[in-house]
């Protein structure tokens, strides 16, 4: 399965996402969010394996490109709310760890750096990913969606008025 995250994702979730955080931004289960993303941010390899050691070069470079526990939060949740959306999208969570994994080290441009991020990589960033931002994105995403049914609803009735 391939994603093509600017046509697929960003146009339909970007702005939902990013508007229902900031709406969100004083709740403390946003800021606890927002710690675990930082804390994902400034990983710090367990043991010297080389997957590990590259995890933690990526994200120092995420954070040296501007990347902040908010991007990482937003873009893990767009891919939440495509998933939610399309459950047949993914034939497993190995899929959606690496889909939302090449979501993440797409944060910033690699053109003309020559760099690839390998499968190995991706295969222990993914979990990462879902270890420090999945449940809270779940619940974004599931929040959001309640917040626009309800608000659906309030203008049926408005409008039968």
């Amino acid at each position: 399965m391939s994603l093509r995250y600017r046509q697929q994702i960003r146009p339909h979730y970007h702005e939902f996402i990013a508007l229902g955080l900031s709406r969100y931004a004083e709740h403390p289960a946003t800021k606890a969010g927002l710690a675990l993303a930082d804390q994902l941010l400034r990983y710090k390899a367990s043991h010297e394996f080389t997957a590990l050691l590259a995890i933690e070069r990526l994200m120092n470079t995420l954070r040296d490109h501007g990347v902040t526990a908010r991007d990482l939060v937003v873009r893990v949740a767009e891919f939440h709310a495509y998933f939610d959306g399309r459950p047949d999208a993914v034939r497993s969570q190995r899929e959606e760890d690496f889909a939302i994994a090449r979501g993440i080290v797409h944060l910033i441009a690699w053109k003309g750096s020559g760099r690839t991020i390998g499968s190995k990589v991706l295969q222990h960033l993914g979990p990462l990913i879902r270890e420090h931002c999945g449940l809270f994105c779940m619940r974004l995403v599931a929040r959001l969606k309640e917040d626009l049914e309800k608000q659906a609803e309030l203008k049926k009735v408005a409008a039968s008025l």
